[in-house]
């Protein structure tokens, strides 16, 4: 099936507006790992997918804060939240948050409290002795640094009832996303905990410069022994058992509609397209197709610790994590996440290849420009699990990236590009039914060509755009590229493939030393 008959079979099948309503779902749930509302999203799933026709398997793994996964990976303890509110008493009264506004006032982990009543201490970022010159026992700090250090600081060294805090580095109006993740034992040693946004510590500062400050509260809240749960479906290719691997995180407090709502509604509309394609017949899959949402790395790595044979078979993973927010509003642009040094494939350089066609047919048709890169290998979300070098497995990302809203109370939905959906789902249905659909040499060659193109574009534009590279760097990332070229040698059984292949990384390896040699020119010129 020629590639662009594929790109507009889902350009056409796929659909933004539709991708944005279930990220528009998904983030009404405050999606905990371990939580009930982590579950209720998790149904939201379950529940269209059987509506399309799929089996639906659900697994689950302990989240009772003390099992260790991989060797050392502990076990999330499971935690919901009800209700919490706080609010200022002394000198005057008024309300500083609560939960029916925002979710994120109460941090992730906070314990439950009746109504108090105590003073409130500001501690400047409350991480070393020099920040407590006052007794905090039984009373709320007002505190900037991170969540873990100062509550070693504040509650469990100083015995202080609890912490508010803020940080001084994002908008004025919003509020970070905090949390503790405890284990089961350490649960009884838990403070009580808010959020709150940078104006609200701005006018709570003021009123400390000025004299005493009471503060009144509660917290509904419940630590459990719960599950992680992972959601899965497969199509089944025709001839093998080797399928491809469609990964995106559910989890993360309310809104997190980037993150990663964005990523979990996509993969729901890509569950959608690809059968309805299927069953239609508007494309034939030779190998099967799994499509998996998780809690993030905690429950990816429960799944690969019990799926280790089966995954075997994977010939290549894409994470779907924060793929479509206005690039004008949030700041980002589309990542895709480069070959990683330890674990070269040929993956993220299709995926790249892929990416930028989508996003090209998506100008043409709509007249729309998408900002996009190719970047190098960085971790930060599911992909790095599988690319480990003790399983090996090809792996990318596609991932929007900076997001001035990102683990905020103002990643909302109305940040939401329908449009970008579209062209990161077109993209990764596309760069799947490619390698899902290789049957031959011929297929095989095809793929070879993709990847060469994309990494001698990508090497070109290293040896124009930086001053400082050299041909020690070029030979490198030639020799990176080469081998992720003959990364592609597992897609295929045929005895004449590995010429086929070899030809490519030969063609590459000389456009490189020409680079080279042209960069050494320069630097003749220049010093002359």
């Amino acid at each position: 099936m020629e590639l662009s008959k594929i790109l507009k079979t889902f350009y056409r099948l796929l659909s933004g507006e539709k991708s944005k309503d279930h990220v528009a779902s998904i983030s009404s749930y405050h999606r905990v790992q371990a939580s009930k509302e982590y579950d209720l999203a998790l149904e939201y799933l379950r529940n269209h997918l059987e509506i399309w026709g799929y089996e639906v398997i659900v697994h689950e793994y302990p989240a009772d804060g003390s099992t260790l996964y991989s060797d050392g990976w502990p076990a999330r303890i499971g935690w919901s939240l009800y209700e919490g509110e706080l609010k200022i008493i002394k000198p005057h009264e008024y309300v500083v948050c609560n939960t029916n506004e925002s979710p994120l006032a109460v941090v992730v982990h906070s314990r439950a409290i009746d109504e108090f009543e105590t003073e409130v201490i500001d501690v400047g970022r409350g991480v070393s002795d020099n920040d407590y010159k006052t007794d905090v026992e039984g009373k709320l700090v007002l505190a900037s640094g991170p969540t873990r250090p100062v509550h070693y600081m504040a509650v469990e060294r100083r015995g202080a009832l609890g912490i508010l805090f803020y940080d001084e580095k994002i908008e004025r109006y919003t509020r970070r996303y905090r949390a503790l993740w405890p284990y089961y034992n350490e649960i009884d040693k838990i403070g009580v905990m808010f959020s709150l946004s940078l104006n609200e510590a701005t006018r709570l500062r003021s009123l400390l410069r000025r004299g005493q400050v009471i503060a009144r509260g509660f917290v509904k809240s419940e630590f459990y022994k719960s599950s992680l749960k992972i959601l899965e479906v497969y199509l089944p290719g025709k001839s093998s058992d080797e399928f491809m691997l469609l990964v995106a995180h559910l989890c993360h407090p309310k809104p997190g509609a980037h993150d990663n709502a964005s990523g979990s509604g996509l993969l729901l509309e890509i569950a959608r397209v690809f059968k309805m394609a299927v069953d239609r017949g508007d494309i034939s899959l030779e190998k099967g197709l799994k499509l998996i949402w998780v809690p993030e790395f905690y429950g990816t790595i429960a799944y690969i610790e019990s799926h280790k044979r089966e995954l075997e078979n994977v010939l290549g993973v894409l994470n779907l994590d924060m793929v479509g927010a206005y690039q004008d509003k949030t700041g980002g642009v589309i990542n895709v996440i480069g070959v990683p040094p330890f674990s070269q494939s040929a993956l993220p350089l299709l995926a790249y290849n892929i990416l930028s066609r989508s996003i090209e047919l998506l100008r043409r048709e709509k007249g729309y420009v998408i900002k996009y890169s190719y970047g190098k290998y960085s971790g930060g979300s599911d992909h790095h699990v599988f690319v480990d070098p003790i399983l090996s497995i090809p792996a990318t990302a596609y991932i929007q990236w900076p997001d001035k809203f990102w683990h905020t109370d103002a990643d909302s939905i109305d940040n939401i590009d329908p449009l970008i959906l579209k062209a990161v789902g077109v993209a990764a249905s596309t760069l799947s039914t490619l390698i899902l659909t290789v049957k031959d040499n011929v297929d095989l060659t095809k793929l070879a060509h993709m990847t060469t193109n994309s990494a001698l574009s990508l090497l070109a534009d290293l040896s124009t755009r930086y001053e400082n590279i050299t041909p020690e760097k070029l030979r490198y990332m030639g020799e990176l590229y080469r081998r992720a070229i003959l990364s592609l040698l597992r897609l295929s059984k045929e005895t004449c493939t590995e010429e086929v292949i070899e030809r490519y990384s030969s063609r590459l390896i000389a456009h490189v030393n020409l680079l080279i040699d042209s960069l050494q020119e320069v630097s003749k010129k220049t010093i002359t």
